[in-house]
């Protein structure tokens, strides 16, 4: 038996070794050293100001990256790293979760293939953003609710009450789970979590505190993002029940995100690598009132709901919405896992692994369409090069949609505004401007009746990077003072 665990530890540290090789040792093979995709960019140039939230998102994933920056060779690195770690994290806690629901070995197998799916692999891997900082904590408050709900002790309430409210420091959306433990822990309350559950509620909320302040001192603007994300919304133009059966369409390509892992499971059964087997131990309305099924099933059919009556959600809210649906899945199901070989279950996913990989970027570099992260760190070397040429004073603040281009790679204190009416913009103030075309007419006039002065422009192209055909983009850089 000792044999068999280690031989095991050896094939699971041997398959996550060859998984971040692929998705962190691949990509820094074909991917430019600055091509950073949109999230990271913003990220990194908040994180030169760091504050308690920013008009998009609280803090924290912005802090995570600010931490992870030093130590790698370039911004590229950095963002893989802060993923992986993320992603590592949030793999770990999805077996602790697992293990207390199922058999140690079908844990293993559970997040072996939980790994290849869309929340570990393909953009949410190269893309480090607030889906990637929210995911351990949105899996680690499953975790420790679990415990405290089943042993009552106190240490595990008060890490519970830490988890979700660091959890709301790094995505609002990590207020849906917490609703789903709350209404879960109604229904099944007993007398004797009173205190413990005062304790863990109250170090919730004094944990939140700084963030409740920055709330009513920025007049609710998180809030007002959120909002007006969700209303923007909106549904299509079609009548009642086109609109409902795209929206069903839409439900049902949520699918994507634990397809290959499906696809592994139908394949590994039909080669015999592993057996399934139906437990009839216990019924299947009685595994509805699991906290399993809480945490992985609830939170989606919330979100169906919503797309229904919106016809279409942004894909990043299923991230950590879909965390736990696969071993939910196989839970609900009672499906037992055995007489598997974990070295051929390993040996196919890894197979699966790549082929996404290859899939995936070929797929970026043929497409027309353009990706931020091809701008690599051209828009900025020439927004430099302009500065020096017209200013003598630092430059502290940048203007326009693509700042968070600039800032990152040439000024550890420059402000990005990606809008220019933004009202925090100072006035009487020399910044920097940058608009996506080089209409000079119509950005003059764009510009001056924002209020601002427009001094000396330059049209600049630059060459966009990673792409199989030529690609060109046009900026007008201007310096600028808002009166």
């Amino acid at each position: 038996m000792r044999k068999l665990l280690s031989q095991n530890k050896v094939i699971i540290t041997t398959y996550f070794f060859f998984y971040l090789l692929i998705w962190i040792g691949l990509s820094l093979l074909i991917y430019d050293a600055n091509a950073l995709p949109i999230d990271v960019a913003e990220n990194i140039a908040w994180s030169k100001h760091l504050q308690i939230a920013f008009d998009k998102h609280p803090f924290l994933g912005a802090f995570f990256i600010k931490l992870v920056l030093p130590f790698p060779p370039s911004t590229m690195v950095a963002n893989l790293l802060a993923s992986s770690i993320c992603l590592l994290v949030t793999l770990l806690y999805t077996y602790k979760v697992t293990k207390l629901f199922m058999s140690k070995n079908e844990s293993i197998v559970i997040i072996i293939l939980s790994s290849c799916g869309g929340i570990y692999t393909a953009l949410n891997f190269v893309d480090y953003s607030q889906n990637s900082i929210v995911l351990p904590f949105w899996v680690m408050s499953c975790y420790y609710f679990t415990l405290a709900m089943r042993s009552n002790k106190v240490i595990y309430w008060i890490t519970l009450g830490l988890v979700c409210a660091l959890g709301l420091y790094a995505k609002l959306e990590m207020g849906l789970i917490i609703l789903c433990l709350a209404l879960y822990l109604v229904f099944n309350y007993k007398r004797e979590y009173l205190s413990k559950v005062f304790i863990s509620f109250w170090i919730f909320i004094v944990s939140l505190i700084p963030l409740i302040w920055w709330l009513f001192y920025t007049n609710f603007a998180l809030i007002n993002y959120a909002l007006n994300r969700y209303s923007g919304l909106r549904a299509t133009d079609h009548n009642i029940i086109i609109n409902f059966l795209l929206a069903q369409l839409n439900n049902l390509s949520t699918i994507g995100i634990i397809a290959v892992p499906i696809l592994c499971i139908l394949i590994l059964l039909k080669i015999g690598i592993f057996r399934i087997e139906k437990n009839i131990e216990t019924t299947f309305f009685k595994r509805l009132r699991q906290p399993l099924v809480c945490y992985g099933i609830y939170p989606l059919l919330f979100f169906f709901a919503l797309q229904t009556y919106k016809v279409h959600i942004e894909y990043g809210w299923l991230i950590p919405i879909m965390s736990l649906t696969l071993p939910a899945i196989f839970y609900l199901l009672n499906i037992k896992i055995n007489k598997f070989s974990l070295i051929k279950i390993v040996n196919v996913v890894l197979c699966f692994q790549l082929l996404i990989f290859i899939v995936y970027n070929l797929f970026g570099y043929f497409t027309p369409m353009k990706d931020p992260r091809t701008l690599s760190n051209h828009v900025a070397l020439k927004a430099e090069e302009f500065w020096q040429q017209n200013e003598n004073q630092p430059l502290t603040n940048v203007i326009g949609y693509f700042s968070i281009y600039i800032t990152p790679f040439i000024s550890d204190i420059a402000t990005a505004h990606r809008s220019f009416e933004d009202t925090r913009i100072p006035t009487n103030t020399v910044s920097l401007g940058v608009l996506s075309d080089c209409n000079t007419k119509d950005n003059d006039a764009y510009l001056k009746s924002l209020g601002y002065t427009v001094g000396k422009q330059e049209c600049i192209t630059i060459d966009r990077v990673g792409r199989y055909s030529k690609q060109k983009q046009n900026f007008t850089l201007y310096i600028l003072e808002k009166s």
